[in-house]
């Protein structure tokens, strides 16, 4: 049997073989970043990243995002961008589907492939789609005006959502190709296992999966329904919530007559090295300015200082009145 029959011949790939291998990656990934900042800090400083942001005029949450897509670019393209498979990969013996031989498919199409799927899996695209969905609401052309409402509208799902719903259909698949990020079931990157699959893994691979995939898909709609309730209710609540802040004052810390029993020490904000504007406290104690700590949980929903889980939401805004 030829190299090219056996290839063909390979079982595709299951959802614990491919979650598996996505988690390694996932590990790897975050120790490179860790590695990266930490080596930036130790020769520049421990605040360079905060302080070279302010002075260019950016903020704290861009540099870290920036190291982040540099990261996983480098990641994959010492990897998948050379053709070698990813250390996740090499873990589970997961494959590509290799289409370079056929006669439809040129070296240079497949390139093309990969790079698109570097670009997408890095959060590159992502990022910069983010960055001009913010600057078309804040300041919608006349040609995107139509386009400001219906992605400012509260009927349109979020890039959360697709992925969630996305990722159940994953789970809910128990035959055929596996797809876990949306980015390669665009691409078209197919995973095979690099070896016979046993009957054993044959029959319990997918079990429970579908069950996983079907509360997902509850979890999205139930979401759904909540993100356009509360925003008819945020909405609804907007004119008397301006009437209560205009009575609400508005906390300043270089004043040193607010709130005296933070120390001088700790009443700058960590993410712009200023004296803390609306003072906000997460779920774990820490201070921030407002716009700060929600820009920042906006795109990372973790505490700067200690790295605990915290959403947007869970942070709370001290006022005096």
């Amino acid at each position: 049997m030829s190299a090219k029959k056996q290839q063909l011949t390979l079982p595709l790939a299951k959802a614990p073989e491919i979650i598996r291998s996505n988690q390694k990656d996932s590990s790897l990934e975050y120790s490179l970043k860790s590695s990266l900042v930490d080596t930036i800090r130790l020769i520049m400083g421990p605040n360079y990243l905060n302080n070279a942001s302010a002075r260019s005029g950016g903020n704290a949450i861009s540099k870290y995002l920036t190291i982040d897509v540099v990261c996983r670019i480098l990641y994959l393209g010492l990897t998948t961008g050379i053709g070698n498979r990813t250390l996740g990969e090499e873990y589970t013996d997961l494959v590509y589907a290799e289409e370079s031989d056929s006669g439809n498919r040129t070296r240079k199409a497949v390139v093309l492939r990969r790079i698109a799927l570097i670009l997408g899996l890095s959060g590159l695209v992502e990022n910069y789609l983010q960055q001009k969905t913010k600057q078309l609401i804040s300041k919608p052309s006349n040609r995107g005006k139509l386009i400001s409402r219906v992605i400012s509208s509260k009927y349109t799902p979020s890039l959360d959502m697709v992925r969630n719903l996305h990722l159940a259909v994953f789970y809910m698949t128990t035959h055929g190709s596996k797809f876990y990020q949306l980015t390669k079931r665009i691409v078209g990157f197919r995973y095979y296992l690099g070896h016979a699959e046993s009957n054993n893994n044959n029959n319990n691979n997918g079990m429970g999966y579908e069950v996983l995939g079907a509360l997902l898909v509850f979890q999205s709609l139930f979401n759904y329904y909540k993100q356009i309730t509360d925003t008819s209710a945020t909405e609804t609540e907007r004119g008397s919530a301006g009437a209560s802040e205009s009575h609400a004052k508005e906390i300043d810390l270089s004043d040193p007559t607010m709130l005296r029993f933070i120390p001088n020490e700790s009443r700058a904000c960590v993410l712009c090295l200023s004296m803390m504007k609306s003072p906000s406290v997460t779920n774990c104690g820490h201070l921030f300015c407002w716009n700060c700590i929600i820009e920042w949980t906006s795109e990372k929903p973790e505490c700067p200082l200690c790295r605990s889980f915290c959403e947007r939401q869970n942070v709370l805004l001290l006022s005096a009145h």
